[in-house]
C-alpha cells in the first residue's frame, strides 16, 4: 500500500467540499436517524445552501439496523456507525493513516473486542477501495453504510473463528457461569452454534445463568470461543468454571435451553427483577450420571435466592473450583513448542 494523502492541491478542496456535499446528503436522506459535527451542516443542507470548505474534521454518527440472516427475515440488532471525516474526504480516505476513522459499536451485542475486529474489516475494505479507485472518488460512507445494514455483523466476527486440529482427538464436557442470560438473540445464536459444530448441551437462561457444551473437544472450543467472547455478556464477563472429559457417559441429544428442555427446573420471572430462575440442584438431579456429577463440581458458585447471590461467597466458591486440576488442552497437529520468554520480574 502507497502513503495515504494529507493535504490536497490546486482545486482539490473545492472538489473534494463537492463530493462531501453530495454524499452527505445522500446520507442524511437514507438514514434519518444521525447526527453530524459540526451541527451546522445538516440544517445548511437541508435548506440547499452549498457548504464551504470545512477546514476541520467532520463527524458522523448513523444508527441503523443490521439484520441476523440466519435468525429469520425479520430479526436485526441496533448498530451505530460512528465516521471521523478527514479533512479532505473523499481524496483523503476515512482511515487512520489520512486522520480518519470508522467505528462500529454494537456495546450491549457483541464484545468490544468483536467491534475492534469489525473495524478492521473496515478498515481494509476503505483501503482496497482507495488502492483501486483509479482516479474516482469513492463513496466510502455510503459504501461502509450499505454493507452494515446488509451484513449480519456478528455472524461476521464468528465465522472466522475455526476448530483447531488436534492431535489427540476426544471428547470433553465445559460449564461456563454468566451473570445473566436474558437476550433471545443470543441464546438463538448459541443455538445455532451449537449445530454448526455438532455439539450438545443446555444453555439455562435467567439469573444467575450457565451453559453446558459437550462434544469433540475441538468443535467445544470454537463455540466455547463464539459464546463467550464474540458475543457481550456483563455486567460479568462469562466465566469457564470446569472443563472435563467426557469419559463414555450418556451426553445430551440436541442444545437445546432449560425450560424447554427441563421445564420443572425453571420459574418463569422468578428472580428478583423478572428474570428466570434456575433451580440448578434439581436441574443435576435430571442429567446423565456423569454429567450431573460434574454439575456437581460447579454447583456452590451457581447458588442464588431468586436471582440474588452472596457475590463474595460466589467469588471464593469459583476460586475454589478454578483450583481443581483442570485437563490439559490437546495441543494442535502443527503447533510448534514456544520459546519461553525470561521474566521481567527478577
Amino acid at each position: 500500500m502507497g502513503p495515504i494523502r494529507k493535504a490536497l492541491v490546486g482545486e482539490e478542496p473545492l472538489i473534494a467540499a463537492d463530493a462531501l456535499e453530495t454524499e452527505l446528503k445522500e446520507v442524511l436522506k437514507k438514514y434519518p436517524n444521525y447526527q453530524v459535527t459540526p451541527g451546522w451542516i445538516p440544517g445548511a443542507i437541508r435548506k440547499g445552501e452549498k457548504l464551504p470548505i470545512i477546514n476541520e474534521p467532520v463527524g458522523l454518527v448513523v444508527e441503523l439496523e443490521t439484520p441476523a440472516h440466519r435468525l429469520g427475515d425479520d430479526v436485526r440488532i441496533g448498530c451505530q456507525m460512528l465516521f471521523h471525516i478527514p479533512v479532505g474526504y473523499p481524496i483523503v480516505p476515512p482511515v487512520e493513516q489520512g486522520e480518519g476513522d470508522i467505528v462500529v459499536n454494537m456495546t450491549g451485542s457483541i464484545s468490544k473486542q468483536s467491534m475492534r475486529d469489525l473495524g478492521r474489516d473496515i478498515h481494509i475494505k476503505v483501503i482496497q477501495q482507495y488502492e483501486s479507485s483509479c482516479g474516482t472518488l469513492p463513496s466510502y460512507i455510503l459504501q461502509i453504510l450499505s454493507w452494515a445494514s446488509s451484513t449480519d455483523l456478528t455472524e461476521s466476527v464468528s465465522s472466522k473463528v475455526i476448530p483447531r486440529s488436534l492431535s489427540s482427538p476426544q471428547s470433553c464436557r465445559k460449564f461456563i457461569r454468566l451473570h445473566h442470560i436474558e437476550s433471545h438473540i443470543k441464546t438463538a445464536y448459541g443455538l445455532l452454534w451449537g449445530t454448526d459444530h455438532s455439539v450438545t448441551g443446555f444453555i439455562a437462561r435467567g439469573q444467575p445463568a450457565m451453559v453446558m457444551v459437550e462434544g469433540a473437544t475441538e468443535e467445544v472450543e470454537a463455540w466455547t470461543e463464539k459464546f463467550t467472547n464474540v458475543l457481550h455478556w456483563g455486567p460479568i464477563p462469562a466465566q469457564v468454571l470446569l472443563t472435563r472429559v467426557c469419559e463414555g457417559g450418556e451426553m445430551l441429544k440436541g442444545f437445546k435451553v432449560v425450560s424447554d428442555l427441563f421445564p420443572s427446573c425453571v420459574t418463569r420471572n422468578g428472580a428478583f427483577n423478572g428474570r428466570d430462575s434456575v433451580n440448578y440442584r434439581k436441574l443435576q438431579s435430571l442429567l446423565p450420571p456423569e454429567t450431573a456429577s460434574h454439575l456437581g463440581i460447579v454447583l456452590p458458585a451457581m447458588a442464588h435466592d431468586g436471582g440474588h447471590v452472596d457475590a463474595e461467597e460466589i467469588e471464593e466458591s469459583i476460586k475454589e473450583i478454578l483450583d481443581i486440576p483442570q485437563p490439559k488442552d490437546p495441543q494442535p497437529d502443527d503447533k510448534k513448542k514456544k520459546k519461553k520468554k525470561k521474566s521481567r520480574l527478577q
